[in-house]
């Protein structure tokens, strides 16, 4: 009878939880608020569909996201509505925030 030892696939997941814990860890609540603030800023209109306040938020999230190392793209669904896609690597299969 063969023994499986949970030891390898316990050390890959504990690497795996470490590193996520990292760059969960690199993220500032300071900064986090100040994005916060800004797109909640009355200056941004409620960010309704088609207002200068949902333009200045998607060029805002646009300039984050690039910043961040991301292929921006700006996709438009009909009427005045689109979102701020932004893509990081070539995977086919992606999540959508």
């Amino acid at each position: 009878m063969r023994k499986y030892s949970l030891r390898p696939p316990l050390q890959i997941i504990l690497t795996a939880l470490f590193l996520a814990l990292l760059s969960i860890a690199a993220v500032s609540v300071d900064r986090l608020k100040a994005h916060v603030t800004w797109l909640a800023d009355p200056a941004r209109e409620g960010r309704h569909a088609g207002t200068a306040g949902a333009a200045a938020a998607a060029e805002y999230i646009s300039a984050q996201l690039k910043q961040l190392g991301c292929d921006v793209q700006m996709q438009d669904f009909g009427g005045r509505r689109r979102n701020v896609v932004g893509k990081i690597g070539k995977a086919e299969r992606y999540i959508l925030l």
